[in-house]
């Protein structure tokens, strides 16, 4: 989704866009703790080679736009709701992020069942339910 945005924005449907605000507060979230925790066991892996590297990096990215947007609708000012917080994930990860989700790399999965619960609290949207 983000390669496509200049394209998008000059569409009919660029009313739709939107750029996402920064949360300046991560620890608003209530589950902030456990990303954080899930974010130092990362951290903590040895990598021996530069694909592990590379590997790692892109956990710790998506899992840091996932910090992001589990903050984004707690934030006291510009909060927006549950359902845009979700979309910054969702557009956000890379492609490489998501070749890990698509070999089911169980590291890949953990980060992606913490999406879930974020899924799950958009579920009042008819368009996300089920």
């Amino acid at each position: 989704m983000a390669m496509c945005k200049p394209w998008i924005a000059t569409a009919p449907l660029a009313f739709q866009t939107w750029e996402p605000v920064d949360p300046k507060d991560l620890s608003l979230s209530p589950d902030d703790p456990e990303l954080v925790a899930l974010q130092e066991r990362i951290e903590a892996l040895e990598a021996s080679n530069l694909e592990q590297n590379e590997e790692k990096d892109a956990y710790l990215d998506a899992l840091a736009l996932l910090r992001k947007a589990f903050a984004i609708p707690h934030q006291r000012e510009n909060a927006l709701g549950d359902k845009f917080a979700m979309f910054l994930w969702v557009e956000g990860v890379s492609q490489k992020y998501i070749q890990l989700m698509s070999e089911l790399r169980p590291l890949a999965l953990v980060i992606l069942a913490y999406m879930c619960v974020m899924l799950k609290d958009c579920d009042h949207y008819w368009y996300i339910t089920g």
